[in-house]
């Protein structure tokens, strides 16, 4: 939908105001719907201006900039901070990826995660990357099952 201009909203507020007709009839005279003049006026009571607010729009940080201020020191003093443990020094109500994002925006980095032992994992399969005992040859099955002949072997 596009913007109305602003001189089309001072022309619609100033009708309004001179008490001359109804809001109907200024919004049927200008050409905009009665919700827009209602909205425009309540615009006007509750901000004291009846320009647009597309700057607005969208949703809002969760991170507020006196926050991004504070996680800024706190990073300086301990620069090894998980994004967890930032979230909870802050009692922040958002996820870890807001935090992500909001230090991203600051142009901040982080460790992933704390420094520790090496994972111990046992490999489960051969040195060749093949799992399984080696008995099949060329992917045919030296057994049998009761609904079938059984398995030819390859010569």
């Amino acid at each position: 939908m596009k913007t109305i201009s602003l001189d089309l909203r001072k022309r619609i507020v100033d009708a309004v105001d001179q008490g001359g007709s109804t809001q109907l009839r200024v919004a049927r005279r200008f050409g905009v719907s009665l919700g827009f003049v209602k909205k425009l006026l309540g615009q006007r009571r509750r901000t004291g201006s009846i320009e647009n607010l597309h700057h607005r729009a969208g949703r809002k940080q969760s991170v507020t900039p006196e926050q991004q201020k504070a996680i800024r020191e706190h990073l300086a003093r301990n620069p090894g901070a998980t994004l967890a443990e930032i979230k909870a020094a802050f009692s922040l109500a958002c996820s870890l990826t807001s935090i992500f994002r909001a230090l991203r925006r600051m142009r901040m980095t982080y460790p992933k995660k704390r420094s520790g032992p090496q994972n111990k994992t046992v490999r489960k399969s051969g040195p060749n990357g093949k799992a399984g005992s080696g008995n099949a040859r060329n992917g045919l099955r030296n057994t049998s099952c009761s609904s079938t002949n059984p398995a030819r072997r390859p010569k």
